[in-house]
């Protein structure tokens, strides 16, 4: 697969009506780091710059708040998330997670259908949010990942960027954000195989466990 690098970056509307409900819970976002007291961290100056074009955002995932909070620390892009198929079974429930950029995902099987809808997501520019440790982990533990991720990435031809969500365990802490460097997972040659993509999911997630170090040894300090 030939590198994107200079590819002509696709930039999405400001705003667009069909993504009403988005672009307003994106305006509300606005103010969300007041809110929660976000302390955001980032491991270099390259980490810094603001996400342009499509790429995937990879989390990890201890309480109901932390879509918010993604939300939140990049609330200047439009944002969607994958929703497990349970939490979008109730209608009233479901509309309103999908008015606001929720994908419904089944974990159990290889959903082939949200696979092409995130893929086209990220083509069209977008930004996607995802949790690839799986379900909320409470006792904060670093799991491995699934190598979906890297596929979408590649097929889209999208960055990772790897991000460290805090569990806030004292009502006096901030919540804090580790924000690690975008990883090119689709310009260093043609797809290997399986092989490939896993050894891209593990790269991923010694990324994520880089930005957990990070805010770690921060406490520390």
């Amino acid at each position: 697969m030939k590198s994107n690098n200079n590819k002509k970056i696709k930039k999405p509307r400001l705003f667009d009506i069909r993504h009403f409900p988005m672009d307003f819970a994106r305006m509300l976002c606005m103010w969300l780091p007041l809110a929660f007291r976000i302390k955001k961290i980032f491991v270099s100056e390259k980490a810094k710059q603001k996400i342009k074009g499509g790429a995937i955002i990879a989390a990890n995932h201890t309480c109901f708040k932390d879509p918010l909070l993604l939300g939140s620390l990049f609330w200047y892009r439009r944002m969607f998330f994958l929703a497990a198929e349970v939490v979008m079974e109730n209608k009233i429930v479901g509309s309103l997670l999908k008015g606001v950029g929720c994908i419904k995902i089944d974990r159990n099987i290889c959903d082939i259908e949200s696979m092409r809808k995130t893929v086209s997501i990220l083509k069209e520019g977008h930004v996607l949010a995802l949790f690839p440790q799986g379900g909320i982990n409470r006792d904060d533990e670093m799991k491995s990942i699934k190598s979906g991720i890297v596929l979408m990435a590649m097929q889209a031809k999208v960055p990772i960027i790897p991000v460290y969500v805090s569990r806030k365990t004292k009502t006096h802490k901030r919540n804090c954000m580790v924000i690690g460097e975008p990883i090119d997972a689709f310009g260093t040659g043609e797809i290997k195989g399986i092989k490939n993509i896993n050894e891209y999911a593990d790269l991923v997630f010694e990324k994520m466990t880089e930005c957990r170090k990070i805010y770690e040894d921060m406490g520390r300090n």
